[in-house]
């Protein structure tokens, strides 16, 4: 069965987060368990599971697509925190 999976509104979950309540290094430590699961998920797909597909936000996506997407979704962040957080301003 084909499900066209809905994309998420960042503001949405951002504003019902507690991320603010938890330090950096809990923050730091969940990061680094998401980051190895998902790094343990995908070493254990064969070659015909990245082959499937599947439509999500309105786009079709492979499943050998997503971890391309995920580390560029971290370089992303990893950009955001640089620029706001670790630049001085001024």
């Amino acid at each position: 069965v084909d499900v066209d999976l809905p994309g998420m509104d960042q503001e949405e979950w951002v504003n019902t987060s507690n991320a603010t309540d938890r330090s950096l290094d809990d923050l730091a430590s969940e990061w680094s368990a998401v980051r190895s699961a998902s790094v343990h998920l995908f070493s254990s797909m064969d070659a015909a599971a990245g082959q499937r597909t599947g439509v999500a936000s309105g786009y079709s996506f492979s499943v050998r697509s997503f971890p391309w997407i995920i580390a560029g979704h971290e370089l992303w962040h990893r950009y955001l925190i640089e620029r706001d957080y670790l630049v001085a301003k001024g």
